[in-house]
């Protein structure tokens, strides 16, 4: 059986056959493991890792100035997202998911504008939500009665700070230690 992260990567690659395809798009492997051992349509961990691989490719033209048809393609593969959910047909996870985007965009804009006023604490705040939204939203809708913490933790502990481009402001070792500080808070 293929990883969410596989069959993600085939359907990225049959969108995109047809363009130059840059080599610069990234799929979370750490949400994908999470989404492959959880027991959900394969349409909604689909759309999930799609949307998070959009947001993600989108704050790396933003803050990382990817080349400008970068935008082109994140617009694609937020396209893909759109009609993983048409497929999937669920407005109760539509509904979640928008409003985990609104929330996720919102974040990373304050740290665009306002990281020099933001606490310690807000900043952890701020990173756990971005980085974990999109999952707690999907386990909301599809495992509402499971427990939370397992997942999440197991996400926070793969978490790939290279890919946190929304970080930007901050150096390396910075992005590190609030890394290590958020699993810490999270027990992991």
């Amino acid at each position: 059986m293929q990883s969410t992260y596989q069959l993600l990567e085939e359907q990225i690659n049959e969108r995109l056959k047809n363009l130059q395809h840059p080599k610069n798009i990234h799929i979370n492997r750490a949400l994908s493991h999470v989404l492959d051992v959880l027991h959900i349509p394969i349409l909604a961990k689909l759309a999930c890792l799609s949307i998070d691989t959009s947001l993600k490719h989108l704050d790396h033209v933003s803050y990382d100035n990817y080349e400008r048809d970068g935008i082109l393609i994140g617009d694609l593969l937020s396209a893909h997202y759109y009609t993983l959910l048409a497929d999937l047909n669920a407005p109760q996870f539509q509904l979640k998911m928008s409003q985990a985007i609104v929330t996720i965009n919102e974040l990373k804009s304050k740290f665009q504008h306002q990281h020099t006023h933001m606490s310690q604490a807000q900043v952890l705040d701020a990173i756990y939500n971005i980085e974990t939204l999109l999952l707690k939203q999907l386990l909301d809708v599809y495992l509402p009665d499971k427990h939370l913490a397992e997942p999440i933790q197991l996400l926070l502990r793969n978490i790939d700070v290279s890919e946190l481009s929304y970080l930007n402001h901050f150096d390396a070792q910075t992005k590190m230690t609030l890394i290590q500080q958020l699993q810490e808070k999270y027990q992991i």
